[in-house]
């Protein structure tokens, strides 16, 4: 309705924690990006997708090149019912699993259907969305046992293959561990945090949280 919110989104500053968050389903705003000529031209958009081209590229460009942010809010973005976002949620949410399939894929581990349901979750468990994007996962301890297995197999591919900054994906997989259990905690009590904290993946935690806060103490206003 023309009024701005308080919505400030914060995307990872530095060149080697981009990558890893890609693997969340984003990792930089498209109206923003920018790059060499030389580099977009060999990296273009592929015909292959109608929605997400531009996430399918980044992942693409961040394969052979650095990319990063800025760590100042240079975008305004209006958002309204008319927009991509709202009008094709359900190809939205297609294709970005698509294009995190095939990063799963390069760490070496079994992109099905179900896998790519859970793993798109982890970002979104509990958001009205997501059942909307057409998928329909449930914050509960079987989601938590999965998580953990899950997680603990991301980080054990990339130690084998080094196709992420191990820092950057410790980080992404701390915070998709302490989230994961707060939301399932939300539905099954206070019990899960004894799983959350015998599980390996707990000494990532604090760190990954601490970077999210970071973001956000680092918008304006806060």
């Amino acid at each position: 309705d023309g009024s701005p919110t308080d919505i400030d989104k914060r995307r990872p500053v530095r060149a080697a924690a981009v990558p890893a968050r890609l693997l969340s389903g984003g990792g930089m705003t498209a109206p923003t990006m920018t790059g060499r000529a030389e580099v977009l031209k060999v990296f273009r958009y592929s015909e292959a997708f109608t929605v997400r081209q531009d996430y399918d590229m980044l992942v693409r460009v961040a394969e052979h090149h650095k990319v990063a942010n800025l760590p100042d809010v240079l975008h305004f973005h209006r958002r309204h019912a008319g927009q991509v976002t709202e009008t094709k949620i359900d190809r939205l949410a297609a294709a970005t699993k698509q294009i995190i399939g095939y990063q799963i894929e390069r760490l070496g581990l079994a992109a099905t259907p179900d896998n790519l349901d859970r793993h798109y979750a982890l970002p979104r468990l509990s958001k009205p969305k997501l059942r909307r994007q057409g998928t329909a996962v449930t914050a509960d301890r079987a989601y938590l046992d999965w998580a953990e297995d899950w997680l603990r197999a991301i980080d054990q591919a990339n130690r084998d293959k080094g196709v992420y900054d191990p820092r950057a994906l410790d980080h992404l997989l701390g915070w998709f561990w302490f989230r994961t259990a707060f939301k399932v905690s939300r539905v099954e009590g206070i019990g899960v945090w004894r799983a959350f904290s015998r599980s390996s993946l707990a000494r990532l935690a604090p760190a990954g949280v601490a970077v999210r806060l970071s973001r956000s103490a680092a918008a304006p206003g806060s």
